[in-house]
């Protein structure tokens, strides 16, 4: 009979590769935190806001309407107040060639472990 201690060494599970590859996240915290903020602030709230606007302005059916359009405006100046990256490469994204000979020639000018 095997002594306890090396019996429980050996039917301990070991963390492999796969189990670490499900723990990766999505987005950073900054984006997971800010997003789920504003969802709670603006998505969570508008039932309340919208009942409260149509109490004011008299049952009127058309406050969620507004409500809406109004969002869609501030919706449309954000996208105008943003800087425009077409063209350009998104940061950590590798870079792109178009023939063979770019190719070659950006492997032969990369470090050996590039950071993307």
């Amino acid at each position: 009979m095997p002594h306890l201690s090396t019996e429980a060494s050996h039917s301990a599970p070991e963390p492999d590769r796969a189990a670490r590859r499900r723990h990766r996240v999505l987005f950073r915290a900054n984006v997971r935190y800010g997003y789920n903020l504003a969802v709670s602030l603006f998505g969570g709230t508008t039932p309340l806001v919208i009942t409260a606007l149509m109490d004011t302005f008299d049952k009127n059916v058309m406050v969620p309407a507004y409500y809406t359009m109004g969002a869609a405006l501030v919706g449309v100046i954000a996208v105008a107040c943003m800087k425009e990256t077409a063209q350009q490469p998104l940061e950590g994204s590798p870079p792109a060639v178009s023939t063979k000979e770019e190719a070659l020639e950006l492997i032969a000018s990369q470090t050996p472990e590039p950071r993307f």
